[in-house]
């Protein structure tokens, strides 16, 4: 029997991945030259596995990743963009500045005042809630009828950590594991989460970590 199947993939590198590191948020910003070669890679890996979908958010450097992966794939699989698969808006006081120099103040917003709305940008817990809504309902079709194959989400570093943490904090509404978001070394670009329904919870198959 088929288990129901999603990964859950980083889009390639941009310019503002690479050092002096940069927030990026919902600075709609397209892949570097080494992005574009990532994209190609995970095109190459996933072209021999049973995808059916492709969903990504409208942000330019995950829908080039998602569309990479669509036009490698034996079934080109149809792409679907969403806008509730953006990584979370941290506003202009943090987006286009250097990781080093704000990373305390994101933090503090990601784990002390999630509830706190960043100038110009979303709370913390807005964006969870925005994101893991969709996140569920994907999870969900997946489940409905796995037999067609596994589901893929092109998205963002704060969207594959939200992921993480929130099924290793037992997949129940917005909570979290926090150490998921302190962990500076998460998945770099190019890279995805595994997962696998076993008939009770989703269980992480493996990363590309």
């Amino acid at each position: 029997m088929t288990k129901p199947r999603v990964f859950i993939v980083r889009h390639g590198e941009t310019a503002y991945n690479q050092p002096p590191e940069k927030v990026r948020g919902h600075i709609d910003l397209p892949l570097n030259l080494s992005g574009a070669g990532e994209a190609l890679r995970l095109g190459r890996e996933f072209k021999d596995k049973p995808i059916h979908k492709i969903y990504t958010s409208n942000l330019k450097r995950a829908v080039a990743t998602a569309h990479a992966i669509h036009r490698l794939h034996p079934s080109h699989p149809p792409v679907f963009s969403r806008h509730q698969l953006r990584p979370w808006k941290a506003g202009h006081e943090i987006e286009g500045e250097e990781v080093a120099k704000v990373l305390p103040k994101m933090l503090s917003y990601q784990l002390d005042y999630p509830h706190r709305i960043p100038p110009g940008g979303h709370s913390f817990d807005q964006f969870k809630s925005t994101y893991l809504d969709e996140l569920q309902d994907i999870l969900d079709e997946a489940k409905q009828k796995p037999e067609f194959g596994a589901i893929l989400v092109s998205a963002h570093t704060r969207n594959l950590r939200v992921t993480d943490g929130w099924m290793k904090a037992g997949q129940r509404g917005l909570e979290v594991d926090k150490s998921v978001l302190e962990n500076a070394d998460h998945l770099p670009t190019g890279s995805y989460l595994e997962y696998e329904h076993d008939g009770n919870a989703w269980q992480q198959v493996n990363s590309d970590k």
